[in-house]
């Protein structure tokens, strides 16, 4: 696990470490630290979470984040600022969370806690044996699960594979991995829910997927529970 703390303030920098190994969170892992967006930038290394100050001179946190998502789309971004104000504008890079100054230590807790949890929810694999062999493909690349005549189709970015299954055993392999039900044909991977309007669900990948009118309120109640549970 590689950890970058990014803020031009020395004593938010040993604050924060401070932190993260006292939290107990992680077993096995690294810190670097960085005064500056440009530093960081530089740096030549990847990294799983940046703990990343807003205000610096130069390259604000803002900024940084950009170009560390463009580079980087799986770093966990956590922002570290002394103002609320930059919050809306964090949003484009999508951090898993904000963390107003002085720093509260559970606070902090609770992030590193979300960003394990996401982390090992995205290195999960799900073996998927099929037609022509057997495949193993990460559980967060599952955009949907469609049921037809005793076969599972799963549905991964721009392959799919076709299995004997029922919708059951689906639901018993991935309810705890951010899987809504949304009808008794479909299991749709939450992660890539773009939007909900009326009984249509669009993913990210603009595919439009049809609720049942019964599971409605159960699909939105899930999915709003979700989004609170990845929200900064």
């Amino acid at each position: 696990m590689n950890i970058a703390i990014c803020d031009d303030d020395r004593n938010y920098r040993y604050l924060i470490s401070t932190y993260i190994k006292e939290s107990k969170t992680f077993t096995s892992y690294t810190v670097c630290e960085f005064e500056s967006a440009e530093s960081l930038l530089f740096s030549s290394d990847r990294y799983d979470i940046v703990f990343l100050d807003v205000e610096m001179e130069e390259i604000n946190g803002i900024e940084a984040g950009r170009i560390i998502r463009a580079k980087n789309p799986d770093c966990i971004i956590i922002y570290i600022s002394g103002f609320s104000k930059y919050a809306i504008d964090s949003f484009d890079n999508e951090p898993l969370y904000y963390i107003l100054k002085p720093i509260n230590k559970e606070r902090l807790f609770k992030a590193l806690i979300k960003a394990k949890n996401k982390i090992n929810r995205r290195n999960k694999k799900l073996i998927i044996p099929h037609k022509d062999g057997i495949v193993s493909v990460y559980i967060k690349d599952i955009l949907y699960i469609e049921y037809y005549k005793k076969h599972l189709t799963y549905h991964c970015n721009e392959v799919k594979y076709e299995t004997v299954g029922k919708v059951r055993e689906a639901v018993e392999k991935l309810e705890d991995q951010s899987f809504i039900l949304i009808n008794q044909a479909v299991l749709v991977n939450a992660q890539h829910i773009k939007q909900i309007s009326k009984l249509d669900i669009t993913l990210n990948n603009n595919e439009i997927l049809t609720m049942s009118v019964r599971k409605k309120l159960d699909v939105i109640k899930y999915y709003t529970q979700y989004l609170k549970e990845i929200s900064i």
